[in-house]
């Protein structure tokens, strides 16, 4: 039981690696997130069951903006007749004054799984690390 519930802890929780600290001429930083879900069996009936993670976030520090098209997510483990991965982004900021060009600084994943179909008590999950890099704008 305890074991059970320290993974959900965990895989609730978002993972934040940065390159060391971030320092005043810092300009690029590399973090990552990661996001877990895990279904019931299916049932002896066949019903299967779904599952949603909750959302993993994650914000970079004040001045720095993540580059959307350098996000990476990697599929670690995956199960089912349904699994995949959402990744959005939040916070957006103007990068340069009076462009309208804007970058976000907050990225969340959350992940999707079905168990399989016609395997009692069989489970699906879907397990994922998002990589993002993030630049400083100001």
């Amino acid at each position: 039981m305890r074991k059970r519930l320290m993974k959900m802890l965990l895989a609730a929780v978002p993972v934040l690696l940065l390159a060391g600290t971030v320092s005043a001429d810092e300009k690029t930083v590399t973090g990552s997130l990661a996001s877990e879900v895990t279904t019931k069996g299916t049932n002896l009936n066949g019903t299967r069951e779904s599952a949603d993670s909750e959302w993993s976030k994650v914000t970079v520090p004040e001045g720095f903006v993540i580059v959307e098209k350098k996000t990476k997510v990697h599929e670690l483990s995956a199960a089912g007749s349904e699994h995949d991965c959402e990744v959005k982004y939040e916070d957006y900021v103007e990068v340069i004054a009076g462009t309208g060009i804007t970058q976000p600084r907050t990225i969340l994943v959350k992940t999707h799984a079905r168990s399989p179909k016609n395997e009692h008590g069989a489970r699906g999950w879907m397990k994922v690390k998002v990589e993002y890099e993030a630049v400083r704008y100001k």
